[in-house]
């Protein structure tokens, strides 16, 4: 789904990595492993458009990023493919309700209220979150935080799935959310925890690919 060709990454002309060479299929797992400041950020930032390479080609789907984020049709279609939760959720909750927090994207994409509301109650049965419906987000935990933010992205039924530090107390509804979607997709997960990366690598097996950002040299390699 994703392919770089040699891209390079820099902050103010401090350079992040360069020479990337790196293919995502869809149907994997892929763990971004490595400690702050290494690059797993700026690496998503770069997939995701929000930051430009300073050389190199980035393709999503055989296209150039670049004529995906060209016109205001081809980026809501880019965008309309990407689940992309944060590491602070704070940022990406904003309705009055749980229930209307989850149903915003689906709304957006001009479904019936017929539609949106079996795609909720869905989602909250999957995710075993039926009893946050009606509450306030910004009232929640930070580990209900987290799953009403997954929710509203996982509701949207995206191909790509980028999740930065997804893991507070959610690692069981976090497998089985994939597994019963019983579809191929991507998957990108952001973690800075060795114990959380091998339990991935475990439970994904082959489906699994480790990317790890190696500290000083900011070097990257993938297994």
């Amino acid at each position: 789904m994703f392919q770089l060709n040699q891209v390079a990454c820099a902050y103010e002309q401090k350079k992040v990595f360069t020479g990337l060479d790196l293919e995502i299929r869809q149907g994997q797992y892929v763990m971004l492993m490595g400690e702050n400041g290494t690059g797993k950020s700026s690496l998503i930032s770069l997939l995701t458009g929000f930051k430009q390479a300073e050389s190199g080609r980035i393709l999503f789907l055989g296209k150039d990023l670049k004529e995906w984020l060209k016109d205001k049709r081809q980026k809501r279609d880019f965008y309309s493919r990407l689940g992309i939760l944060f590491q602070d959720v704070d940022s990406q909750l904003f309705n009055s309700t749980v229930y209307d927090e989850i149903a915003f994207g689906p709304r957006q994409l001009g479904l019936t209220e017929e539609e949106v509301s079996q795609r909720v109650q869905d989602t909250l049965s999957l995710l075993k979150i039926e009893d946050l419906r009606d509450r306030v987000p910004y009232q929640l935990s930070g580990g209900e935080k987290k799953k009403v933010a997954f929710a509203s992205i996982m509701v949207t039924n995206p191909d790509v799935y980028i999740l930065d530090e997804p893991f507070n107390n959610f690692l069981g509804n976090f497998y089985m959310s994939f597994i019963q979607l019983g579809k191929p997709l991507l998957c990108l997960l952001i973690t800075s925890s060795t114990f959380i990366m091998k339990r991935l690598m475990f439970f994904f097996l082959k489906m699994a690919k480790l990317i790890s950002f190696l500290p000083r040299k900011c070097s990257i390699t993938s297994k």
